[in-house]
């Protein structure tokens, strides 16, 4: 337990404490949180994931902050476990988001034909020239429709998982987008086809 400015002990491990002292205000317990789990996360981290230092500082930074706000607004309003348990939870979910983020950026090589059996293209994925159509045409969708038909056809997400990580309202919303985005694809594709 670390002293607080006010010389009371900041106990983390009573999830629920730390909760009812931030919603009154004290402050002190947030300067606590960051002083004694900083190292022990950064140390953590660094044995477990394959990101730089400066990645790992601005997540536990960010861990902190959803923690914060999450108490703040009242969307966490008791814990049954550590504070500690609690952010590093929160801290390993914006790592793996963080290494998904760094692998969207992948070969259009790399997709599986399984990808484009959804969307009927397995004709276009055979030609010869298909690969680079379909590379060039998911370029031409910009970062938003590319993001999710490689989330959801490369990557496997679930609807609900893409919404969480890419911010949609809902899951609905997410679906709604991603059918859009595979319209455009195909007209994009079928467009190129043509010439």
């Amino acid at each position: 337990m670390a002293k607080t400015r006010g010389g009371s002990s900041a106990n983390l491990s009573d999830g629920n404490e730390v909760i009812e002292r931030i919603r009154r205000g004290d402050q002190s317990v947030i300067s606590a949180i960051y002083r004694q789990l900083r190292p022990e996360f950064l140390s953590w981290a660094a044995i477990r994931f394959k990101v730089d230092q400066e990645q790992v500082i601005d997540v536990f930074q960010e861990s902190v902050i959803v923690f914060y706000r999450n108490v703040a607004k009242g969307k966490l309003t008791e814990l049954n476990i550590s504070v500690k348990t609690y952010l590093f939870a929160i801290g390993k979910n914006l790592l793996l988001k963080t290494i998904r983020d760094e692998k969207i950026h992948l070969d259009i090589d790399e997709l599986p034909a399984e990808a484009f059996e959804d969307w009927e293209l397995e004709k276009v994925y055979e030609q010869s020239h298909s690969r680079q159509l379909l590379s060039n045409a998911l370029d031409s969708l910009g970062a938003p429709c590319k993001q999710i038909i490689l989330m959801f056809y490369y990557r496997e997400f679930s609807m609900e998982a893409i919404q969480e990580q890419l911010g949609y309202k809902s899951e609905a919303v997410a679906r709604t987008q991603k059918k859009r985005c595979m319209q455009y694809l195909r007209e994009v594709l079928n467009t190129k086809d043509k010439k």
